[in-house]
């Protein structure tokens, strides 16, 4: 079934690629059309010859969804018309409009999840205008969703911040950089409070909703233009030297107050208290969001699509300031949300695919909060990449991701375009061959769900020190934790 739907929706796409629209893309995907049409009438001879050799397929169907440890469990049925309730892996795509128009063909597919946003400049469309346009299309496609046994992921986009509100408050967009405003300002709270508390009642209770994606890559390194921040940061100084004589002796400086501590520059000491700071009061913000989330739906499942690559295993020093601290999010949220990329090997080096970035990210998620992992924006390749990409690379980034206790996943991302400069190009909806093997591997993942869910709880035999003291001041720190991760893998652990 999913090389048949595969094949229904991709042949006309090389066609047109072949005709010329991109005709190299129509090389590669002809070779995957032909793969696929080459396996797919293998297996089904096979299993004409031996039926009792063809795969028992367990699906998700529409029930309510808990969380159960690492993992989600729901009602499941099988090939033969068996029901019950027990765990249920999460794949599918993300985030625009060709999700929502494929709707019916997910059950073919083979995949259960996909991810759509809206924002609070769709719906607070003036300083006292709703439209609730927006809201109401997803409305429809949670509905639909339910029909074809799909779940779907709102994310809520903080940052399609309302431009009538940067008109009136200009303070709270100058210099910020990231989502774009002073998130903690009480403009801005009340803005996105205001917006929460129209859609959120229009979703909760449908039974396709998944969970809520509190923010898109978040990212708050430009706070020091805040006009709150000086005050926040002399309370916070306060609060954690307590005296102003153990911040000089912590410094090696001498002021005379708190509030005389200027906001720092990455070259000074106070700039790791500063970033401490920082994470402290973004992470916060998030809890807040989430806190105006569970008083009107308790059951709601939150989490933030923080970007493991940039923020929580970082190689650069100045991403320091970007706000994020993973043990923070992973305390205040109910899942492990991120946004992390498994991507084919550079031209010349030893890796199939480069895999520690995800395995090592996902490994220090759970290790902070035993909660399922949501990769809500997967990246199995770069954007505008030209290359051919083997299906089993998505099968490998996916089978991986589960194991070390991804529990739902939506990729990047379900929509095509001939512009090669755009971030759309060259992702899965150009690669039928993947998506074949995406829906492949979630069949193969809910057919062996209690095993890898068996998989994900055992206990590693070694801990590796994470250490954020570290990981700001020395660039080399995470190369360190990198080298010993890799070497304990090849070691059996």
């Amino acid at each position: 079934m999913v090389a048949l739907t595969t094949l229904e929706q991709f042949i006309p796409l090389a066609r047109q690629d072949a005709a010329g629209t991109d005709v190299q893309r129509g090389q590669f995907e002809v070779k995957d059309l032909r793969r696929i049409l080459d396996e797919c009438i293998a297996e089904l001879r096979g299993y004409l010859d031996q039926p009792e050799l063809a795969p028992n397929t367990w699906r998700y169907q529409t029930s309510r969804m808990d969380v159960r440890g690492l993992g989600f469990v729901a009602e499941r049925a099988d090939g033969r018309g068996r029901h019950e309730r027990g765990p249920v892996f999460f794949c599918g795509y993300g985030h625009f409009g060709q999700v929502r128009a494929d709707m019916p063909r997910w059950p073919g597919y083979g995949v259960n999840i996909i991810q759509i946003e809206l924002g609070p400049a769709g719906t607070l469309v003036g300083e006292n205008e709703v439209s609730l346009k927006q809201a109401e299309a997803i409305v429809r496609v949670l509905d639909e969703a339910a029909k074809q046994n799909v779940m779907v992921n709102v994310l809520l986009s903080p940052h399609y911040f309302p431009g009538w509100a940067y008109a009136k408050w200009p303070e709270l967009g100058q210099g910020i950089a990231g989502l774009g405003y002073c998130v903690d300002a009480p403009q801005a709270k009340a803005v996105l409070e205001k917006f929460l508390r129209i859609v959120v009642p229009m979703f909760k209770d449908k039974p396709a909703l998944h969970s809520f994606c509190l923010s898109n890559e978040p990212n708050f390194s430009g706070s020091q233009a805040c006009p709150s921040t000086r005050k926040l940061w002399a309370e916070y100084l306060a609060r954690t030297h307590e005296t102003v004589a153990a911040l000089n002796a912590c410094y090696g400086s001498h002021y005379a107050t708190f509030a005389d501590v200027p906001v720092p520059g990455m070259d000074r000491p106070e700039f790791y208290d500063y970033s401490i700071f920082n994470e402290e009061r973004f992470a916060a913000w998030h809890k807040w969001m989430g806190d105006v989330i569970h008083w009107m739906a308790p059951h709601a499942l939150v989490h933030a699509k923080i970007q493991l690559e940039m923020a929580v295993l970082s190689r650069w020093y100045h991403k320091g300031s970007w706000g994020i601290d993973p043990e923070l999010f992973a305390r205040d949220m109910d899942l492990n949300g991120n946004d992390c990329i498994i991507l084919e090997p550079d031209a010349g080096t030893e890796w199939a695919l480069r895999w520690q970035l995800q395995n090592m990210g996902y490994d220090l998620q759970r290790s902070m909060a035993a909660k399922p992992i949501f990769n809500s924006e997967n990246h199995p390749t770069l954007d505008g990449y030209r290359g051919y990409v083997a299906p089993e690379h998505f099968r490998t980034a996916l089978w991986q991701g589960a194991i070390h206790g991804q529990g739902a996943t939506t990729i990047w991302v379900w929509e095509r375009t001939a512009d090669h400069a755009s971030d759309i190009y060259g992702n899965v909806m150009d690669r039928p061959g993947c998506a074949q093997a995406v829906g492949v591997t979630c069949l193969d993942l809910n057919r062996f769900a209690p095993e890898v869910a068996a998989l994900q709880a055992v206990r590693a035999p070694v801990a590796i020190v994470y250490s954020g003291t570290s990981m700001k001041p020395d660039r080399r720190y995470a190369n360190s934790v990198e080298a010993a991760y890799t070497a304990l893998n090849f070691s059996g652990i």
